[in-house]
């Protein structure tokens, strides 16, 4: 089962700052910002057998939810004041 971990109020110059291997995205309208980490276990013995063993696992680890992410969730460049 996936596991969320999800932080707000985090703007986007801080998330790039904190998130190194995170991707910083944007809403349409750039109101909001937000970086998405993903983490997937890779065993030893699947990452012995090659990267395309890895792949398979890797895709069927987040088919079946069993991944966590970090998400950081802030104002975006264009943010009007509430």
């Amino acid at each position: 089962m996936a596991k969320f971990k999800i932080e707000l109020g985090i703007d986007g110059e801080s998330q790039r700052g904190s998130f190194q291997n995170g991707t910083l995205q944007a809403s349409e309208d750039h109101q909001i910002d937000y970086t998405i980490q993903t983490f997937v276990k890779v065993p030893k013995d699947v990452a012995q057998q090659g990267e395309k063993v890895v792949a398979a696992h890797i895709e069927a680890a987040l088919t079946r939810g069993d991944a966590e992410y970090d998400i950081q969730i802030g104002p975006g460049e264009n943010r009007e004041e509430d």
